[in-house]
């Protein structure tokens, strides 16, 4: 998927949780600035498919994981609980990336302590692409392409995979790729729109996990910088996406939790 890896030390495994990247801090008079896109995978997923759905929920700034909550309850949008939206969110991305029925059972009890039966998650995974009608597709046409030996796939700016003939591609990795690949397409020019301001600001890139980038910049500097950061990674996104909104979500922080 071209996604970045770094060394020495590897930072994009660092976990998440505060006691670990709280030990990493700006320098004197400086401020970190965390950025990330909000849903970005499943705003990628929406305009691969063309997800009539999904489109119109982000066109109307719906929260994704509520509205999948909302259909596998039965329940009016506003009425879903955080639970049922955990759920929700669960359900998204283990069904968009190919994953089956027995795997999502295991993951949802082994990593979020949720125990369904088969034939709740079966009920599930039937709703999900009933909802979305668009992924159900487009997992059909990539399944069809995958049973006649497809070896290749494309993300949205055109860029290519091809594996070869002695180790095809799993029938997952021709879903992934197409949207992680994309993902990583759009943080690297939203570095390349971010990096032509820096220098002029005494600001520095820090680090880049995924969809989440890392600027240290002067606290004096630091609205200036952050507004640009928040232009920059829209402009990147919203040139593969449109019409399909963008968000992104920036803050100060005095260090990296």
């Amino acid at each position: 998927s071209c996604r970045f890896s770094c060394r020495y030390p590897n930072l994009t495994n660092i976990p998440r949780q505060p006691r670990f990247r709280r030990c990493f801090i700006p320098a004197p008079h400086h401020v970190f600035l965390k950025a990330d896109y909000s849903q970005i995978e499943l705003r990628i997923i929406a305009k691969i498919c063309n997800d009539s759905r999904m489109i119109e929920a982000y066109s109307l700034n719906l929260d994704l994981h509520s509205l999948t909550a909302s259909q596998l309850f039965n329940l009016p949008i506003d009425d879903v609980t955080k639970e049922q939206r955990q759920l929700g969110k669960i359900v998204n991305f283990g069904f968009i990336y190919g994953m089956g029925v027995k795997l999502f059972r295991l993951q949802t009890a082994k990593i979020h302590h949720i125990f369904l039966s088969q034939q709740e998650a079966s009920q599930f995974r039937r709703v999900f692409f009933r909802t979305y009608r668009g992924i159900r597709l487009f997992h059909e046409r990539t399944r069809q392409q995958w049973l006649q030996g497809c070896r290749v796939s494309y993300t949205l700016d055109g860029r290519r995979r091809i594996w070869s003939k002695k180790r095809p591609p799993t029938l997952n990795e021709l879903l992934n790729h197409p949207v992680q690949g994309t993902n990583a397409s759009i943080i690297k020019q939203a570095m390349i729109n971010i990096g032509q301001h820096l220098s002029r600001f005494d600001a520095r890139l820090v680090i880049v996990v995924h969809d989440e980038i890392v600027i240290e910049c002067p606290q004096i500097h630091a609205d200036t910088v952050q507004s640009l950061l928040v232009d920059s990674m829209m402009e990147a996104a919203h040139s593969l996406l449109s019409p399909i909104p963008v968000q992104v979500d920036c803050h100060l922080a005095p260090h990296w939790s």
